[in-house]
């Protein structure tokens, strides 16, 4: 048997291990990636997956593809760090960078259908800056989905297995729809999102993007509708999870969104910390919100406190008043 074989029959033989220790079907596991008979013959070695195709099945089983990169070949290579550079932008709110990388992407390669849906879903994320392009995003959104999970219902997450692409597709459908004033629909997308990141067993690095985005979002969409409290306490578990992953791009937002909440239950302290907090960072990352929380500070805590309160931790630009 030579060599190349021999890691087909590997690659075959970790994705059967994985899917019975699920118990996952052919069927569920393969839905809308693959026809099960292709995944019957990559499970027995007859076949070799695409990149895509072996990326999404390992994804729906929580496991990290990264880790059995042989049988790339070099176009799916430079996809993979395209998609990568890609996600890592949007990540960190850049999004010229994405639409430049976008256009590398869409017009340097053939893509498959997994790669078009990648495609949409990033030209999405950088058209959903602007409210206004949100009908058309949530038509090409859900376009997106239905390429793989054509039935998908959020009543009913937990009955499937999905991709990242397929989770950051349904957090960003909840965008649409959000910014379309459908905010209950889109709060029980984000409900339905949290759910499933808790519940399914999701490979670490997916998970570390997805359920930071999925509570951010939540808390923010809870807060604008008056509830608080339980954004107040979806803001601490992201601030949790950004700690915990490392996730410094959302954190300045999720400690804004706590201390917007604390604010409005009245909680004078623990919303000042928050806000100058939340400052700090977005100044220290050269984010132009830094200028817009600075200003709440200034307008709902520049008067005068007790001598007892310790003001060594508030801006300068307040200090100095």
């Amino acid at each position: 048997m030579s060599k190349g074989v021999s890691n087909i029959y590997k690659i075959g033989d970790i994705i059967k291990k994985y899917r019975t220790e699920l118990r996952y079907s052919q069927e569920h596991l393969c839905y809308g990636v693959c026809t099960p008979g292709n995944l019957s013959k990559i499970e027995n070695g007859s076949q070799i997956p695409s990149r895509n195709t072996f990326e999404a099945l390992m994804q729906r089983m929580g496991k990290s593809p990264e880790m059995y990169p042989s049988f790339m070949s070099e176009e799916d290579v430079e996809k993979h760090n395209l998609r990568h550079k890609m996600l890592f932008a949007t990540v960190h709110f850049r999004y010229e960078e994405a639409t430049e990388l976008l256009n590398q992407y869409t017009s340097g390669y053939t893509l498959d259908r997994l790669d078009e849906q990648f495609a949409i879903l990033i030209r999405c994320i950088v058209l959903l800056q602007k409210p206004e392009n949100a009908k058309e995003c949530l038509a090409d959104l859900t376009r997106a989905l239905e390429m793989t999970v054509p039935d998908f219902d959020v009543k009913n997450i937990l009955r499937y297995a999905l991709t990242r692409e397929e989770l950051i597709i349904i957090n960003n459908i909840a965008v649409a729809n959000n910014q379309l004033k459908n905010e209950d629909l889109a709060i029980r997308m984000m409900i339905g999102l949290r759910e499933f990141l808790e519940d399914k067993v999701i490979n670490t690095e997916e998970k570390a993007v997805a359920y930071t985005m999925v509570l951010y979002n939540l808390s923010k969409w809870l807060g604008a509708k008056g509830l608080y409290r339980e954004s107040r306490d979806i803001s601490e578990l992201g601030i949790q999870n950004c700690k915990y992953y490392g996730r410094l791009p959302y954190l300045p937002h999720l400690i804004y969104n706590k201390g917007y909440c604390c604010f409005h239950l009245s909680e004078t302290a623990a919303a000042r910390r928050s806000m100058i907090q939340a400052y700090y960072i977005f100044d220290a990352l050269k984010n132009p919100l830094a200028k817009h929380v600075l200003k709440f500070i200034k307008e709902n805590f520049s008067t005068p406190r007790s001598h007892q309160e310790d003001r060594s931790q508030e801006p300068e630009e307040l200090t100095q008043q």
